[in-house]
């Protein structure tokens, strides 16, 4: 299944969380929370409105600006684990199944491995930027 160009701003807030609870129109929020939410994040996820209200906006700011005092979740943790190429450093990334010597031109079976590897950094680096939006309370 395809989707088509015109959906896939649709579906990024989906995934993304933007797109509040049919309830959440209900409850009365303060629109500086609101504000400062949207600016620092990638929009409220359940929770975070509370959230910050419970601990003040200045030391909401204050916690995002230090992103290391936040622990990550351990299901996170757990998740981008299995995403091997994203702890990998820049030489062991372009070097990984290097077998020929400078100069010398690849075969069609290493140039399609070298595509599929390529292709898996791409996917990994992808999939662990949107598990770290939407899941992380960085």
């Amino acid at each position: 299944m395809t989707v088509k160009p015109k959906f896939w701003g649709l579906l990024l807030l989906i995934l993304l969380g933007s797109i509040p609870p049919s309830d959440a129109a209900s409850t009365p929020v303060d629109p500086k929370v609101l504000h400062i939410i949207n600016r620092l994040s990638f929009g409220p996820r359940p929770g975070d409105v509370q959230r910050v209200e419970s601990l003040g906006v200045e030391r909401y700011i204050q916690e995002q600006l230090s992103p290391e005092s936040i622990p990550e979740p351990q299901s996170l943790t757990s998740q981008l684990k299995q995403l091997n190429t994203l702890y990998l450093n820049p030489v062991e990334l372009s070097e990984h199944g290097t077998t020929n010597l400078p100069g010398q031109k690849p075969t069609p079976l290493e140039r399609k491995a070298a595509n599929k590897w390529a292709k898996q950094v791409l996917d990994e680096s992808v999939q662990g930027r949107l598990l770290e939006a939407t899941s992380s309370p960085r």
